[in-house]
């Protein structure tokens, strides 16, 4: 499966890039880049102990056909892109480009699915898997993703992953795999992390419905105080009045 630069990135591509470099095929996306292969496109996200632009030589090197950065480049780097003819695309912000470009990579499978976010600082992961159970009970074709576990067809799976909800990339697959199991709703554990626009991990799904657990103080190291920690939660349900009119 490929797609154009221009589809996978849209509104993010500068408006001089080439026509050449905007149909540009695209065979893999990742903001890993020890998984980058020749025809990937790489996302350098600055992080809090690595920070991807670091790799930008390596991934270059790896023929990766394009690299979307927010940092300012070496000149160094720049001629070494040149040279190997990789696309560069300078954005504010990679991981919003990276959200948005995992969904379209998908093919956007959250917008056919009924998406349920809980939120709240303790019963997430529990509340969550309640709200599946009495969905399936009723009859209705329910999909969940927790910290613990999650359910994309007819078995309920460990979540193996590091954080909840995971990067952009993994939660759109698994999204992908609800659908392609004929689920009509998903419920997602949706922590304060993955609100906040720094992580944008679930900026593009079109959440339906918004549950909250309650509220204490956690996670300060991240959010940096108390209110921001109460903001970020509260962009779930931002995102109700946002996609209250997205077509389906």
């Amino acid at each position: 499966m490929s797609q154009s630069l221009a589809n996978l990135l849209g509104r993010f591509l500068p408006v001089d890039i080439p026509q050449s470099d905007a149909s540009l095929l695209i065979s893999g996306l990742s903001a890993d880049s020890r998984e980058i292969r020749q025809g990937w496109l790489f996302f350098a996200i600055p992080g809090v102990h690595v920070d991807g632009h670091s790799f930008i030589s390596v991934v270059i090197d790896a023929k990766a056909a394009a690299i979307v950065h927010e940092n300012e480049l070496s000149a160094q780097v720049l001629a070494q892109a040149r040279q190997a003819g990789t696309v560069l695309v300078r954005t504010a912000h990679s991981r919003t480009a990276l959200s948005h470009a995992a969904a379209v990579w998908h093919g956007n499978p959250a917008r056919d699915l009924t998406c349920i976010g809980v939120t709240g600082t303790d019963g997430k992961s529990t509340t969550t898997y309640f709200i599946h159970q009495l969905l399936e009970s009723q009859g209705t074709a329910s999909g969940f993703f927790s910290t613990v576990a999650m359910q994309t067809g007819s078995v309920l799976d460990p979540t193996g992953l590091r954080q909840s909800p995971p990067e952009a990339m993994e939660l759109h697959a698994v999204l992908s795999a609800m659908k392609a199991n004929h689920k009509t709703h998903a419920v997602i554990e949706s922590t304060s992390h993955g609100l906040s626009h720094l992580t944008a991990r679930l900026r593009d799904v079109p959440f339906r419905v918004a549950v909250f657990t309650n509220l204490s103080h956690e996670h300060l190291e991240f959010h940096g105080s108390y209110e921001q920690y109460r903001n970020d939660k509260a962009n779930l349900f931002r995102a109700l009045d946002k996609n209250d009119h997205v077509k389906r």
